[in-house]
């Protein structure tokens, strides 16, 4: 006797918990406001919450346009579009990079000036964790001032339209009522 073959279904396991972040990274430039003109100090601070060293972490800031580097602290390479650093991070323990950045136009008139900073455990491996930090841009930027003139001159023009158009009425009016009482 011949049995049929009977086809059993894996029951799916749990998937493991992800492992714990090992990695942890903040960037901060104080209650600065981005200003043209202006520099900005930025601080990356990087911790490694595992309890073995990672050696040769990798440690980048990506740069927008309106960012010129300037100096990177703690042996950092500056390049046109983002400075990288490699840093031992000991366990349970803080490493603090720095950089210092110039400020140009705000080419892309968004209203806050972006930057982001990631690290690596090691070059080439996924990204293991990153930040950014968002500064708003200082009200009396010159890109700032280009719409209020805008403004200033809309309002200008709708003012001086309407002013030309009651007294064109007026006009009017008083021509009529002249030709009536004749």
């Amino acid at each position: 006797m011949v049995l049929p073959a009977v086809a059993t279904a894996a029951v799916p396991a749990e998937a493991p918990a992800p492992p714990p972040a090992v990695v942890a990274v903040s960037i901060d430039a104080g209650d600065a406001q981005a200003r043209a003109g202006g520099t900005l100090s930025y601080t990356v601070r990087v911790r490694n919450d595992s309890d073995q060293p990672i050696a040769a972490a990798e440690v980048s800031q990506m740069l927008r346009p309106s960012l010129e580097p300037r100096t990177a602290g703690q042996g950092g390479q500056v390049g046109a579009t983002q400075v990288t650093w490699t840093a031992d991070l000991p366990p349970r323990r803080d490493v603090t990079l720095t950089l210092t950045a110039g400020v140009t136009k705000n080419t892309a008139h968004a209203d806050k000036l972006v930057t982001t900073a990631c690290v690596r455990t090691e070059p080439g491996r996924p990204l293991a964790g990153c930040a950014s930090s968002r500064l708003a841009w200082a009200q009396n930027d010159d890109t700032v001032r280009p719409m209020a003139t805008l403004a200033a001159a809309g309002t200008a023009v709708v003012l001086l339209a309407g002013g030309g158009y009651a007294v064109r009425a007026r006009r009017r009016r008083a021509v009529g009522a002249a030709t009536e009482t004749d």
